[in-house]
Formats: C-alpha cells, structure tokens, sequence
C-alpha cells in the first residue's frame, strides 16, 4: 500500500467514530496542486463522496462533493497532513 496514494481516514458523526479507506488522485497545474480524496462508499460514511483539496488560492482550501468548503476540524488535520506529505515528496 503507497500511503501517497491510499490512507485510512476517521470519520466521527452521529453514530460514532469510523475509519473509511480512502484513496488520492493527485493533479498537478503550473503552481497548484488539487488532490482528490475518495472516500470507500461500502460503509456509507461519510454525507459525501469525495474532498477536493487545493491550494489555487495561495492556502489550503477544502471543499466536499456537496461544496461544502471547510477549514478546521479533525477530517481536515487528517487531509492537510496528507497533503502536506504529497507535497513535501
């Protein structure tokens, strides 16, 4: 397993904490790097399928499949120190 590539997240809502599989897919455009994180669908956690995570912008910027955009909380520090290590290698 490339943890560049596919990590075990926590995901915590109403009905308790879980770990779901996710994977990446890494795109790269001049400066930016957008990463899309997919989470595992069988368990059906969590509301949305996939985070969208990039730094366009000039900080690190966070959207879910349902646009919602989001910058703290535990599932984000999970995804920016994923994304962090995607970028430092």
């Amino acid at each position: 397993m490339n943890l560049r590539e596919n990590r075990h997240i926590t995901i915590t809502n109403s009905k308790g904490g879980f770990l779901i599989p996710t994977r990446s897919l890494i795109e790269k455009n001049d400066n930016a790097l957008k990463v899309k994180f997919i989470f595992d669908r069988t368990l059906r956690v969590p509301d949305f399928e996939y985070v969208i995570a990039d730094n366009e912008k000039g900080y690190i910027r966070m959207v879910t499949s349902k646009g919602i955009e989001f910058n703290t909380g535990a599932l984000f520090d999970q995804l920016f120190d994923w994304y962090d290590d995607i970028i430092k290698n």
